[in-house]
């Protein structure tokens, strides 16, 4: 039998300490002052050992897993107990307020995501919305470049390497201002600003090893940049990817491209999450997917039950 309790897990814990920063009480901590969210710890009765972890935040009359982020990934110890745990939560949440729950899950790509959609179907909840993913695989020995399927953009990424532009990391102290560059960038790209210039300073200022970017630089101005999270031990998530405006036919997003790739190599990190390919409406953006696929991306999809 299984106890559930509204607190948080031992993240320090040797089966928690590498799970997806999207479920870490650090991440939703950042958003307290905005919703009101609910840990649920499901634990053995007879040891208390910790058997799974959700949370959700309330929100537009939903239980909402996760709150302004990509996914939420549960932790759950053993995936042959989840059809037992998933009757619980619904059972739990329902109880407590009568409303629909929503998950959005990681994208397939990512361990054990489909048997998890399939245990949720199982359990009543039905498919809201499907979004289509790319991700990069890294690999020990193998350049990003090749990785690219189109030759032009090979020469293209040979060419650029050979150019005197520099990359660098951003600093702590270089944040806001790059990130407040990007937003702008994105505003008069026609492109939504999820996150708030407030969360990303915030989110730096708490998790800085997870919160990082990338600026390329020309002798006079900032030409590209890049803002990326570090997920777990694994897997790097590409919040945004962008080139100034004034350049809008410029190869400069696979300098950061091939810079990230790298890093992720030094850091035995698996897989680049290159965000999804999908128009405000909910359509597919064909040119962006055909880009991502183009510099190497394997496409996968993400998907939103609901209960």
């Amino acid at each position: 039998m299984y106890s559930i309790s509204e607190e948080w897990p031992d993240f320090d814990h040797e089966h928690m300490r590498d799970s997806n920063l999207f479920t870490h009480k650090k991440f939703w901590n950042l958003r307290e002052s905005e919703v009101d969210y609910l840990p649920l710890s499901f634990s053995r009765e007879d040891t208390g050992e910790l058997i799974a972890f959700f949370c959700f935040a309330q929100w537009n009359n939903e239980w909402k897993a996760p709150y302004l982020a990509p996914y939420f990934y549960p932790y759950v110890k053993k995936e042959s107990l989840l059809p037992e745990i998933l009757n619980l939560l619904i059972n739990y949440l329902k109880n407590k307020k009568h409303q629909t729950i929503s998950i959005t899950l990681a994208p397939l790509f990512l361990l054990n995501e489909k048997r998890m959609l399939i245990d949720l179907i199982n359990a009543g909840f039905t498919i809201a919305e499907v979004e289509v993913t790319s991700y990069l695989v890294v690999k020990t020995g193998i350049s990003f470049i090749q990785h690219i399927v189109n030759r032009r953009k090979k020469r293209r990424l040979k060419s650029l390497l050979g150019s005197e532009l520099s990359i660098k990391e951003i600093s702590n102290e270089g944040w806001s201002q790059y990130y407040q560059q990007l937003v702008g960038w994105r505003k008069i790209k026609g492109h939504q600003n999820l996150i708030s210039t407030e969360f990303m300073d915030d989110a730096k200022i708490e998790l800085p090893e997870n919160f990082r970017g990338l600026v390329l630089n020309d002798t006079y101005q900032t030409l590209c940049l890049a803002i990326f999270i570090k997920v777990n031990s694994t897997c790097f998530y590409v919040y945004s990817l962008i080139t100034n405006p004034d350049y809008p036919k410029e190869n400069f997003p696979l300098l950061l491209w091939n810079a990230l790739y790298e890093i992720a190599q030094r850091e035995n990190i698996q897989f680049i999450e290159m965000g999804t390919s999908m128009k405000k409406e909910g359509l597919l953006n064909k040119g962006l997917l055909r880009y991502k696929l183009s510099v190497g991306g394997r496409m996968s999809k993400k998907y939103t039950v609901q209960c």
